[in-house]
């Protein structure tokens, strides 16, 4: 797997010490539910309770009150601070658009979720370019979760491509109780961004029941549902639980888009051991080699889908191998809540270590001093 981290200080580039206080992190991003690590070394800005209840209540506009608050009052705090971490939301990216445009010291800053579209508009596509390239002024690192989208935002939005980091995503069955097995029905699920209708037209001849758990029904508007296939919604327990018990798990991407999604779904079915088949080739590099750890396809390829299944369910020797080996490189490490949330704010601490982005001078090239010693290298987990 090819993954990104943090790499030590070259001798001479500053005085910042590897060992750092605890809580010295500034975000607005709560502590995952396993991530006992995230809890221990950042603060978590909130808005009071009170206040926080009644604008949660008061609809779209009480939401992006209270997003303008909390990014408002990180920056009042972020002098109490080395670093911020924050995600590309409305409140993370109203604080980073604040700090450009309002202070002339800014707190080094990490965006992670970078989830980003392409708008249709020519016209709101130039105006979201400009907001991120506002942002990216003190915006010091983007964390990316498909190495692709490295290249990929960069030309869009008009971004350096240095400021993009591909950080793998992480694993979340920590606190759920299910049981694995090898069932008799192929699983897919998830509501972001997924192709339904090539996996509906894959399956629908095989025969073999199907179950697809999605609250977004809208994924299926104008799909012929094949006989063998069940739509189904429920909470994440039961996902995980219907994961579990499947013979094969299939995450079928829309093709075209500017990032790739469906992490957190195969990679809980790598941990599970299960074999998996991803219709995502862009996204796929960093989590799945093809043919040893997992299948992958291109989106959309409704044919190469189901040969891809009738391989699988054909060959049970073959697909526990794949699935031993997927399990085995979770296993191996850096796919953990806590892993993934460290290698984040060492990120951010080691921005702060080179300093606070700023403005280039004039005459000066408009490239980012606060990542000038920064290194960074990708490292092999074999």
């Amino acid at each position: 797997m090819i993954g990104v981290a943090v790499g030590p200080r070259r001798p001479g580039s500053g005085k910042c010490a590897p060992e750092v206080p605890k809580r010295d992190v500034l975000t607005h991003i709560p502590a995952r539910r396993v991530s006992g690590f995230w809890h221990q070394n950042t603060h978590c800005y909130r808005i009071p309770k009170r206040l926080d209840r009644v604008l949660v209540r008061a609809g779209d506009l009480g939401q992006i009150l209270r997003a303008f608050l909390t990014a408002a009052g990180m920056l009042r705090q972020r002098h109490r601070f080395r670093a911020a971490v924050v995600a590309s939301d409305r409140t993370g990216n109203l604080f980073a658009l604040l700090q450009s445009l309002l202070c002339s010291r800014r707190l080094p800053t990490v965006m992670i979720d970078c989830l980003w579209y392409l708008p249709h508009s020519p016209v709101i596509r130039r105006l979201k370019a400009l907001q991120l390239q506002v942002e990216s002024r003190s915006v010091s690192r983007f964390v990316v979760w498909a190495a692709h989208e490295m290249e990929t935002y960069s030309r869009a939005f008009g971004i350096p491509e240095h400021k993009f980091v591909f950080m793998p995503f992480h694993t979340t069955l920590v606190g759920y109780d299910y049981k694995v097995s090898a069932g008799d029905y192929i699983f897919s699920g998830g509501n972001g961004d997924r192709d339904y209708a090539t996996l509906a037209r894959a399956v629908g001849d095989l025969g073999v029941r199907t179950i697809v758990a999605t609250t977004n029904r809208a994924a299926f508007k104008g799909v012929p549902i094949p006989g063998n296939v069940r739509v189904l919604s429920c909470d994440h327990a039961e996902f995980r639980r219907l994961m579990a018990g499947a013979r094969v798990v299939v995450v079928p991407m829309e093709a075209d888009l500017l990032h790739s999604g469906g992490q957190q779904t195969y990679l809980n079915a790598m941990a599970m051991g299960k074999p998996v088949i991803l219709c995502d080739s862009r996204g796929a590099p960093g989590y799945i080699e093809h043919g040893v750890d997992g299948i992958v396809i291109p989106s959309g390829d409704a044919d190469q889908l189901r040969r891809a299944l009738q391989t699988v369910l054909a060959q049970p020797d073959l697909a526990a191998a794949m699935g031993r080996r997927a399990k085995q490189r979770i296993e191996r490490g850096g796919y953990s809540t806590d892993d993934c949330m460290r290698a984040i704010a060492e990120l951010a601490r080691r921005c702060a270590c080179d300093g606070a982005p700023r403005a280039p001078t004039a005459g000066q090239p408009g490239r980012s001093p606060a990542l000038s010693g920064l290194a960074v290298r990708c490292r092999e987990q074999r």
